[in-house]
């Protein structure tokens, strides 16, 4: 690569004088002529770090072989244990299945446990030296391997590669160009740059869906951040990089319910990584701390549903942390959101607390909308706390600003909650047409997580009815609609339910399965139960428990349920004939 051109043309002479000639050649990017046909190494073999992994499981990655073979010339008595096995499938992984960074770390067992060099590769560069004596200097250290292929840029290919560091989790064309424009670098030329880095194997370029999305290699990624710190230039384009996400973030808000809803949330997802980078340098700066909080609450229905209720509540409480100098507008729909949280984790005291604070700040700003919000929240408040009154209160108060503003979104929500607060009540005759009512607006604006709730509150009116094919009906419709957002949280509820309707018709091992899967989920989301849905849940294992009669039989069933991958699970769930 570091004398392509003459290679180019010393190659295309001889084919053109010799045409019975084929040449092979290795290089880090193609020779660009006429008739070449290139072919991309692939890495190593690698394991995935999140998958459970042994020393069996282990021994069959080409990454872990060469690890192994090259930890056991410096230290014979080298071995892989199930002990050890995690940290050696995240050190091949955290270096890219790169051949040369594996034997740097590999050379470094004679002194280090493989514990301590996958603790120690954040500084890579520094722990990955010393190789061969008789290796070209490019080959002695991981640095000087990636220097080689750095000095060989031009200076926009350099300046470009450096910001693109700030990148977590990859990006696509669009945000390269929003994010790295400045400088050597103009606009209209980031595709030719980032061609030419992917041609010299310093970024890849993956296909995703209907377009191309890029990344580095988290080894040149880390070599590249440290050259945009080096440069000075490293507030500047996480800036810019925080900017992008925030408008992101908040363009897509508004899509999340309605059709668009499963578009929205994978393209959030796909971003997960990067929206995490942003909320990270906000909470480093007081004058970032505004966009954090926007971020979080913009990207809050995502996170609950895509990612876990207990990193989205941390997320809000870190970034309320900071916001004492913020709008006041924007504080309370903090404090509405964390007390959101606080509900669903049962955490009422606090609820109660930070539901008051938005309250009293959206009355002080006269916002009916923000009002209409918070007080039905206050009555989902009051529901746990088994106040029924005061619930029917809040929400008729929150219906009746959502009337006024002509808001079907909130109309809708109020009737659903109403129809809630009535069948607590013990009216369920009242509750039917509202919950109808409300399911039927939802259906209309084409909303999907409006459909799910309306359609969940009345499969499981209609279990109290025993009009098990309607409930069953609802509840695999909510399951669906669940499965296609991959809602893990709105799958766990779906089965629950489906459970019970399982051993309401006799189905009582598939119900114990059902709720086995369910179980799993709820711990890998950290959603807690709300005091009255266990009750309730209790109740009806128990019932299925005692009609079975035979506790071990339920026991290995509710264990083989948890044991299920999520779509057989979904599959046992959906069948027609039970």
């Amino acid at each position: 690569e570091h004398v392509l051109d003459a290679s180019a043309k010393l190659t295309d002479a001889l084919i053109r004088s010799c045409p019975g000639v084929k040449i092979l050649a290795t290089s880090r990017e193609g020779l660009g002529i006429a008739g070449e046909s290139t072919y991309r190494i692939p890495s190593l073999s690698l394991p995935d770090p999140r998958q459970t992994q042994t020393a069996e499981s282990l021994s069959h990655f080409e990454s872990v072989q060469l690890f192994i073979d090259r930890a056991l010339q410096t230290q014979p008595s080298f071995t892989v244990t199930n002990a050890n096995a995690p940290a050696l499938a995240s050190i091949c992984f955290r270096l890219d299945g790169i051949p040369l960074a594996i034997e740097l770390a590999a050379a470094r067992a004679r002194s280090l446990s493989v514990e301590d060099i996958n603790t120690k590769l954040d500084q890579r560069f520094r722990l990955l030296t010393g190789g061969s004596r008789t290796a070209l200097p490019r080959q002695q250290t991981l640095r000087s391997l990636i220097d080689w292929s750095y000095d060989l840029l031009s200076p926009a290919e350099k300046a470009l590669l450096c910001r693109l560091s700030v990148f977590a989790g990859g990006w696509t064309l669009e945000s390269a160009e929003a994010v790295c424009v400045g400088g050597e670098v103009e606009d209209w030329e980031v595709l030719d740059h980032l061609t030419s880095l992917c041609d010299k194997s310093l970024a890849v370029a993956e296909p995703a869906g209907t377009s191309t999305r890029y990344r580095l290699l988290e080894t040149v990624r880390q070599y590249s951040r440290d050259r945009l710190l080096e440069m000075g230039d490293g507030e500047t384009y996480r800036d810019t990089h925080l900017a992008f996400f925030l408008a992101l973030a908040e363009k897509l808000e508004p899509q999340i319910n309605g059709p668009q809803m499963t578009e929205t949330l994978d393209i959030l997802e796909e971003e997960t990584d990067n929206l995490r980078a942003a909320l990270e340098w906000s909470s480093g700066s007081p004058e970032r701390a505004e966009a954090g909080l926007r971020i979080v609450l913009a990207t809050s229905f995502f996170t609950r549903h895509r990612i876990s209720f207990t990193e989205g509540r941390e997320q809000v409480s870190c970034a309320l942390a900071l916001s004492e100098e913020m709008n006041p507008s924007l504080r309370a729909r903090g404090f509405y959101t964390l007390g959101t949280y606080a509900n669903a984790f049962q955490d009422l005291e606090n609820a109660y607390r930070f539901l008051q604070q938005s309250l009293e700040i959206r009355q002080a700003l006269n916002e009916r909308l923000g009002i209409a919000q918070t007080l039905n929240a206050l009555g989902t408040l009051a529901t746990y706390q088994k106040d029924y009154a005061l619930a029917q209160q809040h929400y008729e108060a929150s219906l009746a600003i959502h009337r006024e503003l002509d808001n079907r979104g909130g109309i809708a929500a109020s009737l659903n909650n109403l129809g809630n607060s009535a069948t607590y009540r013990g009216d369920t005759a009242a509750a039917v047409p509202l919950l109808e009512e409300s399911l039927q607006m939802k259906r209309e604006d084409g909303d999907p997580y409006g459909i799910w709730i309306g359609a969940y509150n009345l499969g499981e009116l209609n279990m109290t009815f025993q009009n098990y094919d309607i409930a069953g009906a609802m509840f695999q419709e909510c399951l669906g609609i669940s499965v296609k957002n991959n809602s893990k949280p709105g799958i766990a509820w779906a089965l629950k339910s489906l459970g019970a309707f399982l051993a309401a018709t006799n189905s009582l091992r598939n119900a114990a399965r059902v709720w086995g899967q369910a179980e799993r989920l709820r711990e890998e989301t950290g959603e807690p139960m709300t005091i009255q849905e266990r009750e309730d849940f209790n109740a009806r294992v128990t019932a299925a428990r005692a009609a079975l009669n035979d506790d071990a039989a339920f026991d290995a069933a509710w264990h083989e349920g948890r044991e299920l991958t999520l779509e057989q699970a979904v599959a046992l769930a959906l069948e027609k004939s039970y």
